[in-house]
């Protein structure tokens, strides 16, 4: 019986018993139904649209294990994800806007959510590998051309995301009538919906995939599966004890690119997150060997020159503190250790360089040197004398401390100091500078923790996964004791119960009203209870539950729950009270310095799904706070989060905002909200129209906040030279500015050098988002939105900036990275952007002394004040051009005072300019 004759029967709706004959005889024809053709394609539509709904009843036994049987293949698996697809979208948008609608389409929603079932079931068969099993079908009787053709398909299924995303969408849609489903249709439901969840699909692949004896269609899934974003899970599923080994081969047949690839993000990346994210912390060194021998599990035989090159570069550039580092030169010393001198040799050179000292981002300069400090430890003694004679080394400690940065200058005495002691010669004293007062708490870092480690390499064995699992630092718990967790985190979303009753926002608002009422002053009063019969209710509906009373969160773990959980009442006490439990758990214990960084993270992403009053406001006050009670740790972990993570615009704003307004909280040591006895009554706030002020301001967003700060800044340096500007710059073409620019003489005030700001600025705040900006090349990815967020980012630098004066140590090396990063934007025409780039001025001729500013920056100064001659009367925003006009006059003050220090600048930019006229 062929393939035409069993499809003709199928249509006719069959008895059962004849139904399952005629899957047997599919079954048997094994070479002409697991390929496709025109044939095996008619009889899969069949059986997914009519024989799979009219056995829905049956489907169990026998008969289902001979329809998985049959489905595990290319024409079947390809079929049923089509057919998802094609009736997710028949439904339109118009169909998910009304309740009603569901009756119309129940048919369409049942069918989805059976297909979606019998899919989930037909991936995760336990008794064999269903992608190696589609892949085996595959090669039986075909070509090897229409093989390698068919296999591609099979990729684009499984690791291309076709299954995964037709899984998704049909959750998504199927989620909206949940509350509409028959028990039946709930549990099926619940059943195969954590397939929708990106994390459990990547689990799953990349187990399916290791399971591959075809090594070279494994690399080719493996490939594809790297793309779809999840890479936290490939980790955790590649680097474990039980599929190391099945990793390797893999890894060693993948294409050079993706090798490089793999090792940075899925393995580096991985345990930079999971186990030395501290920046603030040297973690122990028995853990560091035991990551460095799992990396070098994959890296030993490879001989490519271009890989230990790029973990150097990752090390230099994308490794967030040093314990990252001594994982990669371990990996490079335990493999390669002619590797480790070549490369040790290329960037000293680099670091030495008179150029790269000038140009390159001071927090790259610092992570040059830890490489250098790290090498050194790993290399032989004979090659660290003759390097240490050599020009090579000579010439870059000359230039080092011929620097007129500070920093740069310190990093030389300290690798001269360190060379000096790690190759000593009986004939030489070591070198010691002895530099007091001279960032004594760096010097005593470098010194005491960076010199003093001793990493050793170790072969991998059994024991490397014992120290692995075993924290450094065990979790907090939240009531005071220590608990270990050595299981992976579990997708709570993966997770649904069975239950119907399924509360909805506006029922959660309601509740969150009446528990408003019970108020602390009426603790002692006791409450009604809930009756236990009541006629309304008589028809127990299982969607009412009682009603329970939720006090704030106590803990910064409780605090951590409350913002995740997806309920009104909890939302609303937990992002009321953040603020305030942060400030309190700040003042003693280590709890909120342990939840830190993840509470940072929750909050960066929440979003005000449930509309509460003055949302986004609350969460920039914890925000702000949090920044203030942990400066060494959190600012640097939402300066990678505004960099590297997935947020939107106004997200990102509200990321600069925090760390812009918690720097200034830290610094002044208040806060800036206004205490409740200097306010009026709200009344008299609405008789006198405060109170739509102040919504006004709410809804400008995190913007407003530092524009606020920005207009506030800019008139206090502009004041005393509005009038000279207009003036000066040719009368009638100056706009005349706001009268609250005029000159006003106030009686001058000493400035408060108490300032605990100034003390991290330049390593926890400037130096971070500055050398974020250099390694990516600007903020891009946002389209037409970039010059807003662009635009914020420069005017946060500046309030960064001016925040630190006059105190902080690094305060000329700050100024040369803003004034690098505001050259780079001279080419932008928007005025945000131009405002920003004027701000940045501004407070660089404030906080110096003029002569200072000239002989330290004058190519900056000179090629900002041609930008501005050129370009400011066509500043199109009036405001803006008033304030050009205003910097531009500060500029030529300063450069006409201190014009023969310029000589060389001026003559120099007028014979570029005639190059490039040439050319």
């Amino acid at each position: 019986m062929d393939l035409q004759a069993i499809t003709s029967e199928l249509k006719e709706y069959p008895n059962l018993e004849r139904a399952n004959q005629l899957i047997k005889i599919c079954q048997c024809q094994q070479n002409d139904i697991f390929v496709p053709h025109a044939s095996s394609v008619g009889l899969y539509s069949v059986l997914i649209n009519e024989t799979l709904p009219g056995l829905e009843a049956h489907l169990k036994g026998e008969t289902f294990d001979m329809l998985l049987d049959i489905f595990t293949s290319l024409p079947g698996l390809s079929g049923l994800v089509a057919r998802i697809q094609a009736l997710v979208a028949s439904i339109t948008v118009e169909d998910g806007r009304s309740g009603k609608e569901y009756s119309k389409n129940i048919q369409v929603y049942s069918h989805i959510n059976l297909l979606c079932e019998f899919l989930s079931h037909l991936l995760s068969q336990s008794m064999t590998s269903t992608l190696s099993k589609v892949h085996t079908r595959l090669e039986e009787g075909v070509s090897r051309q229409k093989s390698k053709l068919y296999h591609r398909e099979v990729i684009a299924l499984f690791s291309g995301s076709r299954i995964f995303s037709a899984l998704t969408s049909a959750g998504f849609i199927l989620s909206k009538y949940e509350h509409q489903f028959s028990l039946v249709e709930v549990q099926r439901f619940s059943e195969w919906e954590p397939w929708t969840v990106g994390e459990y699909y990547t689990r799953y692949l990349i187990k399916q995939i290791l399971q591959l004896s075809d090594t070279n269609f494994a690399c080719e899934c493996f490939e594809k599966a790297l793309k779809l974003g999840f890479l936290a899970e490939v980790s955790k599923m590649v680097l474990n004890p039980g599929t190391i080994e099945c990793a390797v081969p893999l890894y060693r047949v993948l294409r050079s690119s993706e090798r490089r690839r793999f090792i940075s993000e899925v393995c580096l990346k991985y345990y930079q997150t999971e186990l030395l994210s501290r920046d603030d912390i040297i973690v122990d060194g028995s853990v560091v060997s035991a990551i460095a021998s799992v990396v070098g599990k994959f890296v030993e035989k490879d001989e490519d020159f271009s890989m230990y090159s790029h973990l150097f570069t990752f090390g230099e550039e994308w490794a967030k503190n040093i314990n990252v580092r001594r994982v990669i030169i371990l990996v490079c010393a335990s493999n390669n250790l002619n590797h480790l001198k070549t490369l040790f040799e290329h960037l000293l050179s680099r670091w030495g360089d008179s150029l790269s000292i000038k140009r390159h981002p001071l927090q790259l300069q610092e992570s040059q040197t830890q490489m250098l400090f790290l090498s050194i430890q790993l290399l032989p003694l004979d090659f660290l004398r003759k390097i240490s004679s050599s020009s090579l080394y000579l010439n870059a400690i000359s230039n080092r401390l011929g620097s007129v940065s500070a920093r740069p200058r310190l990093f030389g005495t300290l690798l001269a100091e360190h060379m000096s002691a790690a190759s000593p010669d009986p004939n030489i004293k070591p070198l010691k500078f002895e530099l007091k007062g001279f960032h004594d708490e760096e010097q005593a870092f470098w010194k005491n923790k960076i010199a003093s480690i001793s990493d050793k390499p170790t072969e991998y064995n059994a024991n490397v996964w014992t120290v692995l699992s075993t924290p450094t630092i065990s979790n907090f718990d939240a009531k005071g004791s220590h608990q270990i967790s050595l299981e992976s985190p579990i997708n709570s979303s993966s997770k649904r119960s069975t239950s119907l009753s399924r509360k909805g926002c506006t029922e959660n608002k309601k509740n969150a009203k009446t528990s408003a009422i019970d108020s602390d002053d009426e603790e002692d009063l006791e409450s009604y209870p809930f009756p236990e019969d009541d006629a309304e209710d008589s028809d127990d509906d299982p969607t009412l539950s009682k009603k329970e009373k939720v006090g704030p969160p106590m803990y910064i773990k409780d605090l951590l729950e409350y913002l995740r959980v997806e309920d009104y009442e909890k939302q609303k006490l937990g992002i009321e009270n953040a603020a305030g439990l942060i400030i309190q758990k700040a003042k003693f214990g280590q709890e909120l310095e342990f939840y830190s960084q993840e509470l940072a993270s929750v909050l960066a992403g929440l979003k005000d799904t449930y509309e509460i009053d003055s949302y986004n406001e609350k969460k920039l006050e914890a925000m702000k706070s949090l920044v203030a009670a942990c400066p060494t740790i959190v600012p640097q972990h939402l300066t990678t989060l505004l960099f590297e993570g997935d947020f939107s615009l106004q997200q990102r704003l509200a990321l600069l905002s925090g760390i812009t307004l918690g720097a200034r909280e830290l610094r002044t040591g208040k806060q800036d909200n206004v205490f409740p006895g200097k306010q009026l009554p709200p009344a008299l706030e609405k008789a006198f129209g405060i109170e739509q002020s102040k919504e006004k301001d709410k809804a400008s967003g995190p913007q407003k906040a530092i524009d606020s700060l920005t207009s506030e800044l800019q008139r206090g340096l502009l004041k005393d030279t509005a009038q000279q500007a207009e003036d000066v710059l040719g009368g009638p073409k100056v706009l005349r500015v706001s009268r609250k620019l005029q000159k006003e003489r106030e009686v001058g005030k000493p400035i408060s050098t108490y300032n605990l700001y100034s003390k991290v600025a330049s390593k926890n705040f400037v130096f971070p988002l500055t050398g974020q900006w250099h390694r990516s090349n600007g903020i891009r990815g946002l389209g037409t939105y970039s010059s807003i967020l662009k635009a914020h980012f420069l005017k946060s630098l500046a309030l960064l900036l001016h925040a630190a004066y006059p105190s902080a140590p690094d305060l000329p090396d700050m100024t040369t990275e803003l004034l690098e990063i505001a050259l780079s934007q001279r080419a932008s025409t928007e005025p945000v952007v131009q405002e920003g780039i004027l701000t940045i001025i501004l407070v660089a001729i404030q906080i110096h002394d003029g002569e200072f500013l000239v002989a330290k920056w004058s190519r900056q100064i000179v090629e900002l004040k041609t930008w501005l001659e050129d370009t400011w009367e066509t500043i199109g925003d009036e405001n803006i051009r008033s304030m050009a006009a205003g910097v531009l006059y500060q500029l030529i003050e300063v450069t006409d005072k201190y014009q023969r220090r310029l000589i060389g600048q001026l003559s120099g930019l007028e014979n570029r300019i005639e190059d490039i006229k040439i050319q």
